[in-house]
Formats: structure tokens, sequence, C-alpha cells
């Protein structure tokens, strides 16, 4: 039914929102990893972020074919599916599970954007340590 479309929506939009978010940090974390002045500190905080790129890609990737699906789904809601021998689509079961999935995306994302905030306040902290060095 159309609340299912409208949550699910709804739950991509925020996916999307996160990764937005996500990937407005990384960006800032980049700049912090360019002021560390110790090579193999700034290395250690780089090999993070290319992990945390990846994390993102992939997570970014998860939306957009959640919202593929779902746009696709909207198409075949209550409508025929000869392929699985001719029983209905469960506009419902397909709901839910595309809920499910935006919910284990949003989840990551979390997970995901709190590691790369807690790296980038680290690093901030390193940096303010190093300036205390330098002025002594």
């Amino acid at each position: 039914h159309m609340s299912h479309g409208v949550e699910r929506a709804a739950a991509i939009d925020r996916a999307e929102k996160q990764l937005r978010n996500a990937n407005g940090t990384k960006r800032s974390y980049k700049m912090e990893c360019r002021l560390v002045s110790d090579p193999a500190q700034r290395q250690r905080y780089e090999g993070q972020l290319g992990k945390h790129e990846r994390e993102l890609g992939k997570l970014a990737n998860d939306v957009k074919a959640l919202k593929a699906e779902a746009q696709r789904g909207q198409l075949f809601v209550g409508a025929n599916n000869d392929l699985a021998g001719g029983g209905e689509v469960d506009p419902e079961a397909t709901g839910d599970y595309l809920l499910n999935e935006a919910s284990k995306i949003q989840d990551k994302t979390a997970t995901s954007l709190e590691n790369t905030r807690n790296m980038v306040a680290e690093s901030k902290e390193v940096g303010m340590a190093t300036m205390e060095e330098l002025q002594r």
C-alpha cells in the first residue's frame, strides 16, 4: 500500500542525506590530514581515510541500487509477475525488504560517519599537540 512507498522513499532520502554528511566530514578529514606534519602519522590517517572512502562508496552504491529497486517496485506493484509462475507481486513483502535494506544501510552509514568524526577529532588533537610542541 501507499504508506510503504512513502516510508521507503523517506528511508532512502535519510540514507542519502547521511551519505552527503559523511562525504562532507570526509572532505574535512582529508584537509585535516594535510595539516599533520608527522609523515608516519599522516600516512596512518590517510590509510584510515581510504578505508572510509571505500566503505562510503559501497554504501552509496547500495543506496543507489535500493532507490532503483524501489522505483522499479512501484512500477510493478500489484501487477502479475509472469516470471514467478504468474503469482502476484507482494508489495508489502517487497516494501518490508526494501525498508530493512535501507535501515541496514543507514546503520552502516551512521557507524561510518561516527568513525570518521572520531578520526577528525583525533587528528585535531594531534594538530593541537603539534602546534603546542612547535610553540615551545
